[in-house]
């Protein structure tokens, strides 16, 4: 299922009029936080922004707001898809590097040890 699926069939309640209330209405109030991180703002504000849209509305700028939010790493992603010698070469790179550190960090440990060779 992915995570348009679950905003949508996030448990909501019955009431239209869409306020932050984390005591009263719990399963709104877990949503609002989520779009004002998206969108930069007060849960609150956008609860009353929201107003009697209902929960479809909420969860339905929600899922628009994860997928813009969403879209820069998307369009990274398909770039480096389309770009495998790229990618190989990156980790070749790291696998070099990582290489050059464990052998530093095995020869500071021989010496602490008085193991050199």
């Amino acid at each position: 299922m992915g995570w348009q699926s679950r905003i949508k069939q996030a448990k909501t309640d019955s009431d239209r009029n869409i306020f932050y209330d984390p005591d009263a209405r719990p399963e709104v109030s877990n949503l609002l936080p989520l779009l004002s991180l998206i969108e930069g703002g007060d849960p609150t504000q956008i609860g009353t922004e929201i107003g009697d849209g209902g929960s479809g509305k909420l969860k339905a700028r929600l899922t628009e707001g994860l997928n813009e939010h969403l879209r820069p790493l998307r369009q990274r992603r398909t770039e480096l898809e389309s770009n495998m010698n790229y990618v190989v070469e990156v980790l070749k790179g790291g696998v070099e590097n990582a290489r050059l550190v464990a052998q530093e960090t095995l020869s500071e440990v021989r010496k602490v040890m008085n193991m050199e060779r």
